[in-house]
């Protein structure tokens, strides 16, 4: 059991990761390197504790905090698309149109 629980701190603390460094560009290098595993390690890891691959869980925060901004802030589109660590703002809304089912304009203008 200890080799549990050192594996679902794995997955608490590679989140903790991706969530205090939302605003970078992090690749899965950067985060299993900050855990001290292996990529394939960690992202085989990530993926049976989580139910999906790192990539689309960071891709999921970033989307969840765009989602944040665009309610509650008067940003621009494309300073929240660098606000959440995204450079291409053409690929941050195919992105965000495939995860949320519509674009960031249509996301803050519906009620």
């Amino acid at each position: 059991t200890e080799r549990k629980e050192t594996d679902l701190m794995l997955s608490e603390a590679a989140i903790h990761f991706m969530n205090e460094n939302i605003e970078k560009k992090i690749t899965l290098e950067d985060i299993a390197k900050y855990l001290g595993y292996s990529v394939s390690h960690f992202s085989m890891m990530f993926k049976k504790q989580t139910g999906m691959s790192p990539s689309n869980y960071i891709n999921n925060i970033k989307i969840k905090e765009a989602c944040y901004l665009l309610k509650n802030t008067n940003m621009k589109i494309n300073q929240i698309c660098h606000k959440v660590g995204i450079e291409d703002c053409y690929y941050f809304s195919r992105l965000f149109s495939k995860t949320m089912g519509m674009s960031p304009k249509e996301f803050r203008a519906k009620d």
